[in-house]
């Protein structure tokens, strides 16, 4: 941040106050996201959600739960493709609560050494929030209105419905004009959908992802927190996969077809996709190691812009008939000792 000052001679201050942002910067919970959802505040949806694909992936994955739950909210409203809304729900809450009584954590991890010195707030009642308000602004379009009681719903495959009890607001609804609901009345109100896919033509886009890495206290995880196996299909560059190990690690996608794509931001080291009728009976139809299309470039990494990803792009000889499809990942070139990161598992 600079500072000048110029001084007047009726001795009247002018001060201004430039600002520059590192983009390799890490953030550490969400502040331009807000701008979207509560402040309502951008310029066009365009600007917003490049907003949310940039900040969603320099927003650190250890920062407090209620990030997730804007981000969710955010794709709510701004998404046109896929359902990285519900992978937002998923990491807005699991990683965060806590047995018996599933209250948030301020911070994926309690340890007091990864914490920065601090142990994290606990209950965190901003988290709970965040997640509450998931579904009752997020999926719901719910937006606070003077004049009238303003919904747009907009729900991602995985939720085919749930119910609101208590929402109240003076005594009419608008829907493309005015009505007036009297005690006992109903309106159904038009839900949105996503349209079209990422990649071209991609049908495991939101596909059922077969993994153990989802659910609330999970003993034994297998993922790096909130990086769940079926942001892989989700739709969205910005959400990604990533094990918690550099072994091999493996997701399952209930589908068919042959081709793999795959973009991230620490790429693995190498790759096997298999294929088959049962998840028993799988046989390997590409593997190989993962080339840097998009290498690290000291000029342009501390520009504030979406990152290009990297892709591998395999073509089969010939077309397959299967159900499933295992993606097998090995290593980062992060050498962290963590996965690499896959944003997206296209098969066209």
């Amino acid at each position: 941040m600079g500072l000048s000052q110029i001084f007047r001679k009726e001795a009247v201050f002018d001060i201004y106050f430039t600002f520059s942002f590192n983009g390799s910067t890490s953030v550490k919970q969400a502040d331009v996201v807000l701008l979207t959802y509560p402040l309502e505040y951008y310029e066009t949806s365009t600007q917003a959600s490049e907003d949310l694909d940039f900040y969603a992936l320099a927003t650190s994955p250890s920062g407090p739960g209620m990030t997730y739950s804007i981000f969710s909210i955010d794709a709510s409203q701004l998404s046109t493709t896929g359902c990285a809304a519900y992978t937002y729900l998923l990491a807005a809450s699991q990683p965060y609560f806590r047995i018996p009584f599933y209250q948030f954590s301020e911070q994926t991890s309690d340890i007091f050494a990864t914490n920065g010195g601090t142990n994290p707030a606990f209950t965190f009642l901003t988290g709970h929030g965040g997640f509450l308000q998931s579904f009752t602004h997020g999926f719901t379009g719910y937006r606070s209105r003077t004049t009238s009681l303003y919904l747009d719903p907009s729900l991602p495959p995985q939720l085919t419905n749930y119910t609101i009890k208590g929402l109240k607001w003076a005594e009419t609804n608008a829907m493309s004009g005015n009505y007036t609901l009297g005690v006992g009345d109903s309106l159904t109100i038009p839900t949105r959908q996503t349209n079209g896919t990422l990649v071209e033509g991609n049908i495991a886009q939101c596909a059922t992802v077969i993994s153990g890495d989802t659910g609330f206290n999970v003993s034994e995880p297998t993922i790096v927190a909130g990086q769940y196996s079926l942001a892989a299909v989700d739709g969205s560059n910005a959400t990604t996969w990533q094990p918690n190990t550099n072994a091999s690690s493996t997701m399952t996608v209930d589908l068919s077809t042959p081709e793999d794509d795959y973009r991230s931001a620490y790429p693995p080291i190498s790759y096997v996709v298999a294929a088959g009728p049962s998840i028993a009976n799988m046989t390997t139809i590409a593997a190989g190691n993962v080339s840097v299309s998009a290498p690290y470039s000291v000029a342009t990494a501390n520009k504030v812009a979406i990152k290009v990803g990297n892709l591998t792009d395999v073509t089969l000889q010939s077309s397959i008939s299967a159900r499933f499809l295992n993606l097998t990942i090995t290593g980062s070139f992060l050498a962290d000792g963590e996965g690499g990161t896959v944003a997206e598992f296209a098969i066209v």
